[in-house]
This record gives C-alpha cells, sequence and structure tokens, in this order.
C-alpha cells in the first residue's frame, strides 16, 4: 500500500493485492477502483511485485508499478505506459522534485521521472536479487544511496552503496564483526545504518563512513555468461542480468570500474 504526501488533502491510497493487482482509493480507503484492466487484459498477469507513488503526485500524478515489465502512468493509474524495463524494486530520490530521479533495481536510472532511462549497473554484484533500496536522509548533498541484495536463499545478504545517486555501485569490503550475516538493514533519520544480524540479538548501528567500501576484484568465474561478441578491437560483450563486458588483453589483469555502453579504455579484462 502507498500513498502520496499529500494524503490529507487528496484521500489517494494505491494498493496491491496477490492476485487482482491494483486498487484506488480517492476517499481515504471507504471505496476502492480496481485498475488491473487498465494495465492488462490477462487476468493472469494483474498481480505486481512493486508500487512507487511521485512525491510530487499531487503535480504530477506519477506512479510507476512492477508487473510482467515496469509501467508508469501519469495520470493516477488511469492509462500505463510501457518503460521495456524488467520488473524491479522501485526508489524515488527523496530530492525528486529538483532532481526527477528514479531507480530501478538498483541497474537502472531515470533523471526524467521514468520517462526514459539509463543502465546503472556498474559495480552491482551479478546473480542477485535487490531486496531493497533506500536513500540516504541528505541524499540532496551526499548523492548517496544503498542497494540490499540478496543471493542464495541461505546466504547473508550484501549490502552496496553508491556515493553518485546510483550510477555506479560500491560493496561492503570491511568493518563489520566478525561472522556478522546480514539479514536486513536500513537508515535511520540521522545517517547511521541500522543492521541486523541472523544470530545477534542486538542489531548494529553504524555510520557508513566507518566501513570499508570498494570495489572487489572481478572472479570471471562467478558472470552468468549468456552470449558474446567481438568488436574489431577485441572487446567481449556477455548479456547478463546486470550489462557486463569485458576485454580479452591481457588476460586476468585486474578489473576496472564498468560503464554501460562500454567505452574505450587500456586494455584489461573489465566489467
Amino acid at each position: 500500500m502507498s500513498s502520496p504526501p499529500t494524503f490529507a488533502q487528496d484521500r489517494t491510497i494505491f494498493l496491491t493485492t496477490p492476485y487482482r493487482g491494483l486498487f484506488r482509493s480517492t476517499d481515504g480507503g471507504d471505496t476502492w477502483l480496481a485498475l488491473a484492466g487498465s494495465y492488462t487484459t490477462d487476468p493472469t498477469e494483474a498481480q505486481l511485485s512493486d508500487l512507487a507513488v511521485s512525491p510530487t503526485f499531487a503535480q504530477d500524478k506519477l506512479v510507476l508499478i512492477s508487473g510482467r515489465t515496469l509501467l508508469r502512468s501519469t495520470d493516477g493509474g488511469d492509462t500505463w505506459t510501457d518503460t521495456g524495463l524488467p520488473p524491479g524494486q522501485i526508489a524515488f530520490s527523496p530530492n525528486f522534485a529538483r532532481d526527477k530521479l528514479v531507480l530501478s533495481a538498483g541497474r537502472w536510472r531515470s533523471t526524467d521521472g521514468g520517462e526514459t532511462w539509463q543502465p546503472a549497473a556498474a559495480g552491482l554484484e551479478p546473480n542477485s536479487g535487490v531486496r531493497d533500496l533506500f536513500f540516504s536522509p541528505t541524499f540532496a548533498a551526499d548523492q548517496t544511496v544503498f542497494v540490499l541484495l540478496s543471493q542464495a536463499f541461505d546466504q547473508p545478504l550484501k549490502l552496496q552503496r553508491s556515493i553518485d545517486a546510483g550510477r555506479t555501485w560500491q560493496s561492503l569490503l570491511g568493518g563489520l564483526p566478525a561472522n556478522f550475516e546480514l539479514v536486513a538493514a536500513t537508515i535511520l533519520p540521522g545517517g547511521e545504518l541500522y543492521l541486523t544480524d541472523q544470530a545477534g540479538p542486538q542489531p548494529l548501528v553504524v555510520q557508513p563512513q566507518a566501513l570499508t567500501w570498494g570495489r572487489p576484484s572481478l572472479d570471471l568465474s562467478q558472470l552468468d555468461l549468456q552470449a558474446l561478441a567481438a568488436t574489431p578491437d577485441g572487446l567481449l560483450l556477455s548479456p547478463t542480468a546486470p550489462p557486463e563486458c569485458s576485454h580479452p588483453r591481457m588476460a586476468g589483469a585486474p578489473g576496472r570500474t564498468p560503464t554501460f555502453p562500454p567505452a574505450p579504455t587500456k586494455p584489461g579484462w573489465r566489467n
């Protein structure tokens, strides 16, 4: 369930249900209008995995939903446009009124309210699913975003951060107690990370600056390679969950910070 910041004035609420999809109320929940028919004609495709309402909904009527794909509405859910992106966790910037920034699944980034999107998976852990996206309370100044990733069902979660508004990502490399197995994370109003250990009775509250962040060395064996394509200069591209690419010259050289589309660099493996 989600409502715009102007709920006290417009009484608007959006609600997702497991089998009947999206509903909207404009009277504080007294009555509801089914909206699934506005984005699909197949009842089996009504279910949604995420819903996000614009912080400036009163002005733009913008709503994003994740179904089979990422869909966008600019009329409060009456009609929808397919963005062509895969579904994923959606997060609006707390500074949205000025920057129009939206992130999806930590892999896509929009600076025009979701009208157009750019790949932004550089540094994101491969073969992982996004559990949560959350912004620093001082995002307008520090441009910091955190993403919580899940991998195998029996593995602890991984935390990454971006300090450039979601363009690139850094992994948490150190600073946690020994044998700390992360199962939940969020950020407090003062900017501290609130981290929960699977075995620990007490959560860990820590400033992000007290932890070690960076890019782990690339292990090509962990990439889920689906296909390869060679360019005249020898660049190999491999479509995976996030965009990945590698360069065959000087095989085994340290990984480099990725860009997408890939920009020319000195020879060496990179992703």
